[in-house]
């Protein structure tokens, strides 16, 4: 008999101690390598692990894009994130809640089907054994890897899944401290930067002191070739500094874009497609007629609000906080651009404003 296929995922990250871990708090650890970005994928994970481990949602946490504790998934994309993730997650557990129950029918002397489990406890012919997940998981090998022969529940046991249920992302957004952008750790420093006009534009002046008096506060300007950035304990000064930086900057081998060529110009001058919605009743006219005219921009995948990323070297250990769709891509990309070793660099996931995508590609599923 063949092994079962295994999610994509699964493949790549077999051990399963990369997506669960049994804490001293007597919760549950799941880690994803997908992250929030608006769709509930979060929440979604946590509730699969729930169910098919027999614990309340409030038992398990998840931990989200993460490249040191969770699982290479590399980028939150195409709607795979339940259908990927969330199957890998519910295959893991219902292998680590097989292996849990065999542990605790040997500690009780006995079979495994007179055992059940309710919230994280292990019953037996539906009474307290004063065994749980917790009392058995250090007897539990989480460096093996899955095999995927354990079968998931079926659909018509769920318990959490298909419910509705307060997104745990949520409360932080609402309070503003679960944003990047928020993120203000003790003497931070702020970066602004000085991008070329075109590819291929070389810099050929910058004019520094000019530079500084526009931003009248403490600046260091950070230049390696054609990249320039501003930085300042101030944030305000590194802005000032960036928005005075292209009156002040010469540039060579810059590319003339037609307005052909320009995308939102080009769009603008296209023809309106217009659609009627609705329409007043075909027998009484209504006394009241209220009509609206409706306009929307061009729609592109990418932030709803500006990017940023925090990051901080210490002892040679590069640490990363971004609000990106792919934390273990980030940190290989990192390692070739900074010349570290892949080891020397941890990416964590924060949250941004989402991003903004085609009505096509955008559901509760992602």
């Amino acid at each position: 008999m063949s092994a079962p296929a295994l999610p994509a995922s699964l493949v790549e990250n077999p051990r399963l101690d990369r997506w669960i871990r049994f804490q001293p708090d007597r919760t549950v650890r799941i880690a994803t390598g997908k992250v929030e970005i608006g769709q509930g994928v979060v929440t979604a994970i946590g509730q699969i692990a729930a169910d098919e481990l027999d614990l309340p949602l409030d038992r398990v946490t998840v931990l989200s894009g993460d490249t040191t504790h969770g699982p290479d998934e590399l980028y939150t994309t195409s709607s795979l994130s339940v259908e990927v993730s969330g199957g890998s997650v519910r295959l893991v557990c219902a292998e680590v809640r097989a292996k849990a129950l065999e542990r605790a029918a040997l500690r009780l002397n006995c079979s495994r089907d007179e055992l059940s489990v309710v919230d994280g406890q292990f019953l037996q012919n539906g009474e307290a054994t004063g065994q749980d997940y917790w009392t058995v998981a250090p007897e539990i090998d989480l460096t093996q890897a899955v095999t995927g022969t354990v079968p998931a529940k079926p659909a018509a046991s769920y318990k959490v899944v298909g419910r509705s249920v307060p997104r745990i992302d949520l409360p932080a957004k609402v309070s503003g401290a679960a944003f990047v952008h928020d993120f203000a750790p003790e003497n931070l420093l702020h970066a602004r930067t000085l991008r070329q006009p075109s590819r291929g534009a070389t810099l050929a002046a910058l004019d520094e002191a000019a530079i500084r008096r526009a931003a009248k506060g403490e600046l260091q300007i950070v230049r390696e070739a054609n990249f320039v950035a501003f930085v300042s304990p101030v944030e305000s000064v590194a802005q000032a500094a960036a928005a005075a930086a292209p009156l002040h900057a010469t540039w060579d081998n810059v590319r003339r874009i037609d307005p052909e060529q320009q995308e939102a110009a080009w769009l603008k001058g296209q023809p309106a497609e217009d659609r009627r919605i609705g329409a007043a009743p075909s027998t009484t006219p209504p006394k009241r007629l209220v009509q609206i005219t409706v306009s929307r921009p061009y729609i592109a995948h990418a932030s709803m609000a500006p990017s940023c990323a925090l990051a901080e070297f210490r002892d040679g250990h590069l640490t990363v906080w971004s609000h990106g769709q792919g934390m273990h891509p980030l940190r290989k990309n990192l390692a070739a651009v900074l010349g570290l070793p892949t080891e020397a660099i941890t990416a964590r996931h924060l949250h941004g404003a989402s991003v903004g995508v085609s009505p096509k590609r955008r559901d509760s599923t992602e």
